[in-house]
Formats: C-alpha cells, structure tokens, sequence
C-alpha cells in the first residue's frame, strides 16, 4: 500500500513540474503546441476539448453528489458559526436563514405552482446543453479518424510532378498548428538517416508553400510550426475533390 501511495506521489509531482515548465515557456499544458499571445495555458483545441469534457461530467451523478456534499458542508459550518448559509447576514431568530432570504423562501413557496413551466423549460435546455457538448465531442473523434485515414491512404495523381507538395498540403489540412516533424511523421515521410534527400525535398515543399502565401508559420521560441491559409484550405479542398472523383 505504500508503495503504490509513494507512486502515485511520485506521478503527481511529475505531473506538477511538467506542467510548470510548459506554462513558463508558453507551451500547451496538455499537448505541448506552442501558444498564441491571446491563449491561456492551453491551446484553442484543448481548451474546447477540456470545456467540454466538464459539462458532460458536470451532468453526471458523482459530480452533483459532490457539489451536494460541499454544499451541505458549508451550510452546516455556516449555521455553526450564527450566519446564513447563502450569505454573510446573522442568521433570524425563528429559521436558519436571514430575514431577507427567509421572505426570498417565502414567496418562492407562495408562487411554486407557477414555476413548474419554468423549472421543465430549464431541464430541457440543460438536456440540448449537454446532447451539443457530447456530440461536438464525437465530432471531434470522427475528424480525428477521418484526418488520419485521408492521410494515410492519399497518394497524388501525378506521382512524377509534385507529390510532396501535394501530399504537403494534404497532411496540413487536417492539422490545426503543427511542427514539421510532426507533420512529417503522419504522412510517413523518411527520417533524415533513412533517406536524406526525400526528406529534403518534403522540407523544401513546405519552405515553397510557405513563400507562396498557401501556408503560414509562427516560430515561439524557435519551434515553427504551420498551418494553412485560407488559400491553402482551398487548394487542399480542390486536390482532395479531385483526387475523389477521379
């Protein structure tokens, strides 16, 4: 047993010092992209995917029975200590409350029958809120899938032209900010002591693409990373519609 608490330790102190390090060098705390000036400590695609990953816990039975728990707790401490649960007021002499959330309870109760529409129409909403945060999830999955399947399978059509520019082009259209490395390792491309030269030419085709104003690089603290212009969506766009319908 102690053994495990001491690992577990161990995993969180880890844990602690990576995510200093990457929010000092303005790195990504969960995937460590590089950040823009306007994020926070996560990039826009971590952020969402976090955001939404706390509403769907935030509907589920352990997270309401923990904020219950916190709740009574701190009412329980509050009325110990002679003050209203929901505010810093003394408590009445004839309730728990202070007078002025005693007659907020009091003409609540006087107009519940009224309420009722109220209470379903906000269940509803709570219920669309949650299906949208669980079906953007899923959608985030399928393009995912999708990126890596269209990555994998596409071979360009003119195999004797401009295949890494193709293929270049391809890749990024799926990513949001990547490093060449990286970009490089999903599309399969050769490491430097495998083959030098292929490697150079997929190296000068993004350099190419680039210039030509099809893809845009940032470089935080030396570690470029690319992503496509509005141009480079489209061109992509038109060699994937007409790699489909050849």
């Amino acid at each position: 047993m102690t053994a495990d608490a001491d690992r577990r330790d161990r995993v969180r102190r880890r844990a602690a010092e990576r995510y200093e390090e990457r929010k000092s060098s303005r790195r990504c705390v969960d995937c460590n992209a590089g950040l823009m000036p306007e994020d926070g400590v996560r990039c826009v695609d971590c952020a969402e995917r976090v955001r939404d990953s706390n509403i769907v816990y935030r509907s589920t039975e352990r997270a309401r029975a923990t904020r219950r728990k916190r709740r009574r707790e701190r009412a329980r401490s509050r009325v110990a200590d002679g003050i209203c649960p929901h505010c810093p007021r003394p408590r009445s002499k004839r309730s728990k409350l202070c007078d002025h959330h005693l007659a907020i309870r009091d003409a609540s109760r006087a107009r519940r029958r009224g309420m009722i529409d109220l209470v379903a129409a906000r269940r509803r909403r709570e219920r669309e809120k949650l299906r949208r945060a669980r079906e953007r999830v899923r959608e985030a999955a399928r393009r995912r899938a999708r990126a890596r399947r269209e990555i994998a399978t596409y071979r360009p059509i003119d195999e004797e032209r401009r295949p890494a520019r193709e293929r270049v082009l391809v890749g990024l259209r799926f990513h949001d900010w990547i490093s060449a490395r990286d970009l490089f390792e999903a599309l399969e491309v050769p490491s430097d002591d495998v083959d030098r030269a292929e490697r150079a030419r997929y190296a000068q085709a993004l350099t190419r693409l680039v210039r030509a104003g099809l893809v845009e690089l940032r470089g935080p603290r030396g570690a470029y990373e690319y992503h496509l212009t509005a141009a480079g969506v489209a061109e992509a766009d038109r060699l994937l519609g007409r790699r489909k319908a050849s």
